[in-house]
């Protein structure tokens, strides 16, 4: 029995000295400041625009405005810290490349775990302070400036926004089971966001199950709660035809006042004239998501962190993408947006009383599509829109 705890004890000693690191930090790391990527490659990105755009994803002045914001929040006082530039220099390569953490600590010669911890810090911070500048709440006259641009850009009146999901690939939490593997035959967690006319995130919502449906996770969202119960106030109607404001989402959300779908039965010349006017709007949210990850190419790969982290992950890049879009513009072709006069658009077709429909969403919600496709081939007729049908 004594030679049994004698034994133990002597594992349980062995397996602590096992664990001791060789060196406090390791000889490779200690020339982090001479052979690190950072430090060796920082200040001639400066000297190149173009180049320093490849590589952070963003103008120079992008950069230095982003810094500026979360530079205090980044900033240690303890030992000889890592200095809020190359913290956050480390986390946009991860976020712009996806590659590993591993990988990381040998190109800026730190250690993984170092590594590990200044992404998981900086990505939070990043969305604690960018989010209330760049990705703000909701309001009645921003839904209101968003459906004048939809006007504008898109020539579709009262949209407030397009709303999708986007799969984001993950590593299988432990216990989950099937609920974050979805119908692409991957584990995921849903990011559903709505975009406005410009490209950007209005709002999103990050975290949903892989095996879920877009109608599903929408039914249960803020941002269904806050259109239905018209937390933010809008108007009955908007300015440029006696409609309410809604969004517009393909044939996996549900029809109702405040989200438009395609039409899919008797499609007549006039209807198929809604959904190209329809899907041509909506592809601002599909552009969006495309820009997102083309950008973020994190959001390409599988994610290979914890859940919170992997979250946190997409909104840190939602929180980015806003802000360049914000500080440098859209990049993107209006060609295909033809100028024309809409100032013959307003119309006086009358909107029936809402309170007439009252716990008869479905009939009110099918009879303000059938009021746009008068609307669509009547004052809001476009002269290109025939030859897309």
């Amino acid at each position: 029995m004594f030679g049994c705890l004698e034994t133990a004890t002597y594992l349980r000693h062995k397996i602590v000295l096992g664990s001791k690191r060789k060196y406090p930090i390791h000889p490779i790391n200690t020339k982090r400041e001479v052979f690190g990527e950072y430090h060796h490659l920082s200040d001639d990105l400066k000297e190149d625009a173009e180049r320093f755009r490849s590589y952070y994803r963003m103008h120079p002045q992008t950069f230095s405005a982003i810094l500026d914001i979360v530079r205090d929040d980044l900033q240690k006082e303890h030992g000889k810290p890592i200095s809020p530039e190359e913290r956050l220099t480390l986390t946009l390569r991860f976020l712009s490349t996806g590659i590993s953490f591993r990988a990381l600590a040998f190109s800026f010669r730190m250690g993984r775990s170092t590594v590990a911890k200044i992404i998981e810090e900086t990505i939070a911070i990043i969305w604690k302070r960018l989010q209330p500048i760049y990705v703000k709440q909701p309001t009645k006259d921003s839904c209101i400036n968003v459906a004048e641009n939809f006007q504008k850009k898109c020539n579709f009146p009262n949209v407030i926004g397009a709303v999708d999901g986007k799969h984001i690939r993950i590593k299988a939490p432990a216990n989950c089971g099937s609920n974050f593997f979805n119908y692409k035959s991957f584990f995921s967690i849903v990011l559903q966001g709505v975009a406005d006319s410009d490209l950007k995130f209005v709002a999103v919502e990050v975290g949903a199950y892989g095996k879920e449906s877009d109608g599903g996770i929408f039914s249960r969202s803020q941002i269904k709660r806050v259109l239905g119960t018209n937390t933010i106030q809008l108007p009955e109607t908007g300015s440029d035809i006696a409609l309410p404001y809604f969004l517009i989402g393909d044939s996996a959300y549900p029809l109702q006042p405040y989200c438009m779908t395609r039409i899919s039965s008797n499609l007549t010349y006039e209807r198929r004239i809604f959904n190209y006017r329809h899907s041509r709007a909506r592809r601002c949210i599909e552009c969006a998501f495309g820009v997102l990850a083309a950008k973020w190419r994190v959001l390409k790969t599988t994610i290979e962190t914890r859940l919170e982290t992997a979250e946190m992950i997409v909104l840190a890049s939602v929180a980015l993408h806003n802000a360049i879009i914000c500080l440098e513009g859209t990049e993107r072709s209006e060609s295909d947006i033809e100028d024309w006069d809409d100032s013959s658009a307003r119309t006086a077709a009358g909107c029936p009383d809402r309170a007439r429909f009252h716990g008869r969403p479905s009939y009110y919600a099918t009879w303000v599509p059938d009021q746009l496709v008068g609307y669509f081939t009547g004052a809001g007729k476009v002269s290109w829109q025939d030859n897309y049908v």
